[in-house]
């Protein structure tokens, strides 16, 4: 988990400015800060982008900071007004004003992260070692090789109709699996189909620019199927499921 959240939080209680410069991926809502820390960085009217750099490297050489760095500065004694939305082109930040102005629903309460499907206090109460078995530091989310950790809860065929299929990942290869649906807590998008994207983007090179057009196949998932694993991201939408059907 990054520490860098920390020194923002410390520097506002220190002193009424600061200047720090950290990796800018919460700018972007991504990365793996807390979804309520970066709701608050950018909600906050006393900070400011001061710079941005996509290419670390430029600032930083020899690093290869996905998302790029930021330079921020806040002022408790002057208002900026809340960043929001963060773009660092200007001609998107005039098409987003616009929108703004508009009645607009953001696609973003469509979108589930990998948190959101966990183990239930069920899976806990028949399986005691399951906290030892899951990973320091998972938490009780249905992790990359969970299939491996735990292969009598994850089975190859349907037994019961109080079983959901789950996809995710075994042996470098993605594969469906069944589980007792009181195993798993689940959003309200169990029963809707979903459109999976890949969570990574990019080919890994160093000083990449990002976003790069190296985007995986998107796929279709089926109601009362659930993807917990690190591989993808997923959207529940009817209206975007027919737009990329047809």
């Amino acid at each position: 988990m990054p520490i860098y959240p920390y020194f923002y939080d410390l520097a506002e209680k220190v002193s009424d400015r600061y200047c720090l410069i950290s990796p800018a991926r919460f700018l972007f809502g991504a990365g793996a800060t807390r979804f309520e820390w970066n709701n608050k960085m950018l909600s906050d009217e006393h900070l400011k982008v001061m710079s941005f750099h996509q290419d670390s490297s430029s600032i930083f050489p020899g690093t290869d900071i996905m998302g790029g760095v930021a330079v921020m500065y806040r002022d408790a004694n002057t208002n900026f007004g809340a960043i929001k939305t963060f773009t660092p082109f200007p001609e998107l930040n005039s098409i987003l004003e616009k929108v703004e102005n508009e009645l607009f629903n953001s696609i973003s309460g469509l979108i589930y992260g990998v948190t959101s499907y966990t183990f239930s206090t069920r899976a806990y109460q028949d399986y005691p070692d399951l906290p030892n078995r899951v990973g320091k530091g998972s938490g009780n989310q249905l992790t990359s090789g969970i299939f491996d950790a735990i292969p009598e809860i994850f089975l190859e065929k349907k037994q019961n109709d109080n079983q959901i299929q789950i996809y995710g990942r075994q042996s470098n290869e993605r594969v469906y699996k069944w589980v007792e649906s009181d195993y798993v807590r689940v959003p309200e998008n169990l029963n809707s189909f979903k459109v999976l994207v890949p969570a990574a983007n990019g080919s890994g090179a160093i000083g990449e620019i990002i976003p790069t057009p190296l985007i995986g196949q998107p796929l279709i998932a089926h109601p009362e199927s659930v993807i917990p694993q690190h591989s993808y991201r997923w959207v529940t939408s009817n209206q975007i499921l027919r737009q990329m059907l047809y």
